[in-house]
């Protein structure tokens, strides 16, 4: 079952101001096509974007990610997180952005071993990977929005 707070929708400009990024940014990941709002697309002067919950946690994530990814792999992670499921609080991604195929791995926090590690079979140990919790994204907006 999917629970999601929802104060949405929330502008473009609210959007900057929670995550705490430029409207530059936001305008610089949509144009890349590494997010969109979910809940209205701007579709020329004058009308304006509606983002979701879930859009906001898919842009910290993507913003955190950007600095470690290749465009290839934000961009299989944008797309592998349009599922809502994705992104629930109890999961948590392991990125292995050399692994040509399938470089994403999607597991819960109850999977991890005690001291957070990915069980190495579903994890390639000899290389470098990027984490993403989305209980930490969640907690953060949390935080941000005051719930």
């Amino acid at each position: 079952m999917l629970i999601r707070i929802s104060k949405a929708p929330y502008s473009s400009s609210d959007c900057t101001e929670i995550i705490g990024i430029t409207m530059r940014r936001l305008n610089s990941l949509i144009e890349r096509g590494h997010i969109r709002a979910s809940l209205e697309e701007g579709t020329g002067p004058g009308s304006r974007r509606q983002w979701s919950y879930d859009d906001l946690i898919r842009i910290i994530a993507i913003e955190r990610m950007t600095s470690f990814l290749t465009a290839d792999v934000i961009r299989q992670l944008a797309e592998f997180m349009s599922d809502p499921e994705n992104i629930q609080p109890d999961r948590v991604l392991y990125i292995q952005p050399e692994i040509a195929i399938d470089p994403i791995v999607l597991t819960t926090e109850s999977s991890l071993n005690p001291l957070g590690d990915l069980p190495a079979q579903k994890f390639n140990q000899a290389s470098m990977g990027v984490v993403i919790s989305f209980r930490q994204i969640t907690s953060f907006l949390e935080h941000r929005l005051e719930i």
